[in-house]
């Protein structure tokens, strides 16, 4: 298996408080298998899959919350394009801080994953985080944060009564919270830590 990839990327200062980063990337995954039998879904020996992207992402600094607003269009020949969309909201208000995070991700499945698969669809992410934090002095801060990652239609590999394959399991993912607080000075550090 081989993929060539190739990217370009621009940044532009559209104002002194708002920059814009754009681009778009493409690689293609090659396979060939060299066994006598062996044949993809195609019914050759040879297959290939492309995926191309186009993304844009601007950030508006300004006195009321700092923004970051992005966005990413996937094109893969075998799979129906996909949208995914990201959002960061951040603050500083004195000694204080905050951060609202959300995202959503995209995986296609890899050659393999389309060979063995059961009707195999692509991986879906959706990402939400929230943090705030305190600076008690320029020795002591302190942070907490809550987050949850969900995907959906995650790709499983499964092995039973000597079948092997790839199959989406429905969703799978992480939620939970973290509290840090830290403390540092010329003889040391003490790092305290909460997670669930």
């Amino acid at each position: 298996a081989n993929r060539p990839s190739a990217n370009i990327t621009a940044h532009y200062d559209a104002r002194r408080n708002i920059d814009i980063d754009g681009g778009a990337e493409y690689y293609l995954d090659m396979a060939t298998d060299h066994l006598q039998d062996g044949t993809f879904n195609n019914g050759r020996q040879k297959i290939s899959y492309y995926n191309a992207a186009f993304f844009l992402q601007s950030l508006w600094n300004n006195k009321i919350v700092n923004i970051t607003l992005g966005a990413r269009y996937h094109i893969n020949n075998y799979y129906h394009p996909s949208f995914v969309p990201r959002i960061g909201v951040t603050k500083i208000i004195r000694s204080a801080h905050f951060k609202f995070l959300y995202s959503m991700a995209y995986r296609t499945p890899s050659i393999e994953n389309i060979r063995l698969g059961q009707n195999i669809d692509p991986e879906n992410t959706n990402v939400a985080e929230f943090e705030t934090g305190y600076k008690f002095s320029e020795n002591s801060f302190i942070t907490a944060n809550v987050f949850d990652i969900t995907t959906h239609n995650a790709i499983e590999y499964f092995y039973i009564n000597d079948v092997e394959g790839y199959r989406n399991s429905g969703s799978t993912g992480t939620r939970g919270f973290e509290i840090d607080y830290k403390f540092k000075n010329s003889f040391g550090y003490v790092d305290f830590n909460v997670a669930y």
